[in-house]
C-alpha cells in the first residue's frame, strides 16, 4: 500500500477501483477510504500463471476460448493447456476498439486473418464478439480484485459486501478515445456485473491514461513540492499500443496543486506492440530465409519463441547501439551458424535491435517537438506500465488535480443556413422551401467549440436551436448528432456532407444526443409564414466539454421561466 495523500479522508467510506485494460498489459488498483483514515492505493499482484513473479501487478491482457465460445483462461494461466486444446486466443483485442481516426491516422490494420505475424492476434476469436472479451476480461479482474481485496484489507470480506455495492469504477482509455469507446466500456462493466445499468452513469468514471499518469508522477515522485505558478511541463506515458502526450501548466500550488492542459493532448500509435511486431517481422525474415535450414512449422514456432524471449529479455536491457541480446528459442538442438544460432540461443546485436525501435522512437520525438511547440517547457516526464495508469487512477479520481483541459478536435453540429445563389458552394447544392418563405441550403458545418480551446469542467457550450412544424406537434424526443473535425491545419469545410450525402474526409460522428421534449408543449410558437402559420420550437442545445465525459442537457423559456431537462448522449454504435 502507498500513501498519496497526508491527509485523512474526511468523507463517508468508499471504494475505489481502477482497471487499465491495457494492449499487452492490464493492472488493477483499489483504495478503501474511511473517515479519519489514510489515502492509500493498494495494486492487485497475485494473479494465477504468474506465481513465479511475486508481486507482479501486471497480467497480460489474453482471454482463452474453449471451442463453446467460453472464456476458459485469462492471463498467464493454463497456456500449455490451452494450446493443447485447440482453443482460441483472444490478444490484442485493444486495437479493435480504437476510433476510426486512429486507425486512418496511423495505418492500422486489425482485420488480418492469415496472417503468419503472431504478435497482433488480430483476428478475433470466430463467433466471439469484442463486448464478450471485454465481459470476460473485466469479470476476471474484478474476481481477483475482490480475492486481493479480501486478504489486504482488514475486515476485508465484510467491507467488501457492505461497501463494493457503492464503490466507484474508474477506468482509463487512451487521450484519443471519445464518448463511443467509453460508452462501450461502460456496458462490458455492466456486462460483467461490477456495476448495475441503473448505476453505471453515476458509479462509473473515465480517465485519460495520460491524466492519471501525470497524477502518479505527482504523488509518487514527490513532483508537487518542486513545481511553481505558471511552471509548464509534459507527461508522456508510453504504453502498450499508444503514447499519450500532455502539456500542462501549474495554476496554483497551495493550499492544493492545481494544473490545467496547455494545448491539445497527443495520441499517437508507437506503442511497445510496434516495437514487438518490428521484431517479429525480422525474425520471420530469418527463419524463412533458406539458409536457416527450417521447415515451415518449426518457423512458426521459433518466430513465437524469439518474439516471447525478445519480450522478456532484450527489449527490456536495450540501451544503445552497443547493447546485446541473447535470445532462448526454445530448441536447445538447433545451431545454426548462418542466422546466429547457437544450443538454441539466438544472438542479437545492439545495431538490429535499435531498427526494432527506432521508427517508434522517432514518433514519439516529433510528438513531444509537436507538444513542446511554442512553449517553454521546463520538464519531460515519461512514463509507461500498467502501475503508474491504475494508480493515477485512484488519485485521480480521489484528488483531480487537473482543473482545466483543451479541446483535440472542433466539434460541432450539422445546420442549415439561407440559400445564397451568388455562393458558388451553394449552387452546386438543391436548397429547400422553408416554412418561413426563404430558401435554405442544410448539411452546413456549424463548430460548437475549437480544437485547442480550454474548457473547465463546469463550462458549457450553449447554441441556439429551433425547429419547425406545419402543424402542432405531439411532442416527444429530439435528437441532434454531434460530429468532430480531425483534421488539422487544412482550411475549415462548409460543409459536412459532400454531393452524394456522405460524410467529408476528416469528419467523424462522435455521438447523437436525445432529450425528451414531451414538456416543451408550452414553448412552442405560434408563427405565420408567406404559406401561412407554422409552429416553431426554440432551445438550446448545451453540452459541457471541459470534464473526461461529454455532458449534455437543453434549456428553454415556458410562460416566462427558464427551464431545463437533462439530454441522454448516445455514442455512436462501434460494433
Amino acid at each position: 500500500m502507498t500513501s498519496f495523500s497526508a491527509e485523512s479522508w474526511t468523507r463517508k467510506h468508499k471504494i475505489i477501483l481502477g482497471f487499465d485494460i491495457g494492449t499487452t498489459f492490464s493492472g488493477v488498483s483499489f483504495a478503501y477510504l474511511f473517515p479519519e483514515g489514510p489515502q492509500m492505493v493498494t495494486r492487485v499482484n497475485a494473479w494465477l500463471g504468474q506465481e513465479a513473479h511475486v508481486g507482479a501487478s501486471k497480467i497480460p491482457t489474453l482471454v482463452w476460448y474453449d471451442k463453446n465460445k467460453k472464456a476458459t483462461a485469462f492471463g498467464a494461466e493454463m497456456q500449455d493447456e490451452a494450446e493443447d486444446n485447440g482453443w482460441s486466443l483472444a490478444g490484442n483485442f485493444k486495437l479493435h476498439l480504437h476510433p476510426g481516426t486512429m486507425k486512418k491516422k496511423h495505418d492500422l490494420t486489425v482485420d488480418l486473418v492469415d496472417s503468419e505475424l503472431t504478435i497482433f492476434a488480430t483476428a478475433l476469436p470466430e463467433g466471439v464478439p469484442l463486448s464478450a472479451m471485454y465481459r470476460d476480461f473485466f469479470g476476471y479482474l474484478i474476481k481477483h480484485t475482490q480475492d486481493t481485496f479480501e486478504e489486504r484489507v482488514l475486515d476485508g470480506a465484510r467491507v467488501w459486501k457492505l461497501h463494493f455495492p457503492t464503490a466507484d469504477v474508474v477506468v482509463a482509455h487512451p487521450n484519443g478515445w471519445g464518448p463511443r469507446e467509453q460508452e462501450f466500456m461502460r456496458r462490458a462493466a455492466v456486462a460483467a456485473n461490477i456495476v448495475p445499468q441503473s448505476q453505471s452513469r453515476t458509479r462509473i468514471f473515465f480517465v485519460t491514461e495520460g491524466e492519471a499518469s501525470v497524477h502518479y508522477c505527482m504523488f509518487y515522485a514527490n513532483l508537487a513540492s518542486q513545481l511553481k505558478e505558471n511552471m509548464k511541463f509534459i507527461v508522456c506515458d508510453a504504453g502498450g499500443s499508444t503514447v499519450d502526450t500532455t502539456t500542462y501548466s501549474v495554476s496554483k500550488v497551495r493550499p492544493r496543486l492545481r494544473l490545467r492542459e496547455v494545448k491539445p493532448s497527443a495520441c499517437i500509435q508507437a506503442g511497445g506492440v510496434f516495437v514487438n511486431k518490428a521484431a517479429e517481422e525480422y525474425f520471420q525474415r530469418v527463419f524463412s530465409n533458406p539458409e536457416a535450414n527450417l521447415p515451415r512449422d518449426e518457423v512458426k514456432d521459433l518466430v513465437k519463441n524469439a518474439v516471447d524471449a525478445f519480450e522478456m529479455t532484450a527489449k527490456k536491457t536495450f540501451k544503445n547501439a552497443t547493447s546485446k541480446g541473447s535470445l532462448d528459442l526454445g530448441l536447445s538442438r538447433y545451431t545454426n551458424p548462418a542466422v546466429g544460432v547457437r544450443r538454441g540461443r539466438m544472438a542479437l546485436d545492439g545495431t538490429t535491435i535499435r531498427t526494432f525501435f527506432q521508427p517508434f522512437v522517432d514518433q514519439i520525438v516529433e510528438s513531444l517537438k509537436e507538444q513542446m511547440s511554442g512553449i517553454n517547457c521546463e520538464h519531460i516526464l515519461v512514463v509507461g506500465g500498467s502501475k503508474a495508469v491504475s494508480d493515477g487512477m485512484i488519485m485521480w479520481h480521489a484528488t483531480c488535480l487537473v482543473t482545466a483541459r483543451a479541446c483535440r478536435f472542433d466539434y460541432g453540429v450539422s445546420n442549415s443556413t439561407p440559400y445564397d445563389s451568388e455562393d458558388p458552394r451553394h449552387t452546386r447544392r438543391t436548397p429547400y422551401s422553408s416554412f418561413d418563405g426563404g430558401n435554405k441550403i442544410s448539411d452546413v458545418w456549424c463548430p460548437l467549440v475549437r480544437r485547442g480551446n480550454i474548457h473547465q469542467p463546469n463550462d458549457d457550450v450553449e447554441l441556439g436551436w429551433s425547429r419547425s412544424y406545419a402543424t402542432p406537434p405531439n411532442l416527444c424526443h429530439i435528437t441532434k448528432t454531434i460530429y468532430a473535425y480531425t483534421l488539422n491545419g487544412q482550411e475549415e469545410p462548409h460543409f459536412i456532407t459532400d454531393l452524394y450525402g456522405t460524410l467529408a474526409p476528416g469528419f467523424e460522428e462522435i455521438c447523437t444526443i436525445s432529450a425528451d421534449m414531451s414538456g416543451l408543449s408550452g414553448a412552442l410558437e405560434e408563427c405565420q409564414g408567406v404559406q401561412g402559420k407554422y409552429w416553431k420550437l426554440r432551445f438550446n442545445i448545451c453540452i459541457k466539454f471541459g470534464g473526461t465525459e461529454l455532458q449534455a442537457y437543453i434549456t428553454w423559456t415556458e410562460d416566462g421561466k427558464n427551464r431545463t431537462s437533462e439530454a441522454q448522449i448516445i455514442p455512436n454504435s462501434l460494433m
